[in-house]
């Protein structure tokens, strides 16, 4: 960070966080998922037998995307659900936050949604605080 406090590009782009599209969220929180049922389902231990490898979590991970593209009238039925999963994590992102995952939110799940629903909001109203930041941030940078 320059003296002025504001971060060089090369630091700005370092504190970018290319996992925040909503299909990067959504396969991590299958995976996370996954990942405590078989550490519940275990008791505890690792185990590497074959019928612990169908639970492993990045099978789970796989299954679960398997099937959103093989049946992707089910994954619609379920986008309000997701939407309300999802969205609150992009946009609780303190630092950091870009554009880029907030429009990537709205174009995954603004098509299956109504227009006043919370979490279109939620990505409008992160949106402005966003673009207020970034035009602070540009107006320290020229003066």
């Amino acid at each position: 960070i320059n003296p002025v406090g504001v971060p060089t590009v090369w630091q700005a782009a370092a504190m970018q966080n290319p996992r925040l599209d909503p299909h990067d969220v959504l396969r991590a929180t299958v995976y996370i998922q996954a990942a405590v049922r078989h550490f519940l389902e275990k008791g505890g231990e690792p185990t590497l037998r074959e019928d612990s490898l169908e639970a492993a979590p990045p099978v789970a991970v796989a299954l679960f995307f398997s099937k959103r593209i093989r049946h992707p009238a089910s994954a619609i039925a379920i986008k309000e659900d997701e939407a309300h999963v999802i969205v609150p994590i992009i946009c609780g992102r303190e630092r950091g936050l870009t554009l880029k995952p907030l429009v990537a939110a709205e174009c995954e799940y603004a098509p299956h949604l109504s227009k006043d629903h919370a979490a279109l909001a939620m990505i409008h109203e992160r949106y402005c605080e966003v673009a207020v930041e970034a035009e602070e941030d540009l107006l320290i940078r020229f003066q």
